[in-house]
């Protein structure tokens, strides 16, 4: 369940949001951090900001997290996708790919 709304307390450690803040985020399928609820859990490595110039309803905000996925598994998935292999995000000398750029 992907989740949209506004920030009442970031977490311990967690220094990229404030109070207030209108965030969109990819939710989980676990009692705190699933959405239909008046206050919900989420991981600060799949919350972003919706943008303050932005008109956008926490409704049309929370189809992003679904949208990027799907994306995602079309284009570079293995099994249901077309196997594209991602652009790479800066240089990588090494076997590990720890960044991709969505196009």
């Amino acid at each position: 369940m992907d989740i949209a709304g506004i920030v009442e307390e970031p977490g311990e450690g967690v220094h990229n949001f404030r109070k207030g803040d209108r965030v969109l985020a990819h939710g989980k399928f676990t009692n705190d951090f699933t959405a239909f609820q008046q206050y919900a859990l989420t991981a600060a490595s799949f919350t972003a900001k919706i943008p303050a110039s932005d008109s956008e309803s926490f409704e049309s905000a929370a189809t992003v997290p679904l949208a990027l996925d799907t994306t995602v598994v079309g284009l570079y998935g293995d099994q249901f996708g077309a196997r594209i292999t991602p652009p790479l995000h800066g240089r990588s000398m090494s076997h590990e790919v720890t960044h991709y750029k969505l196009l």
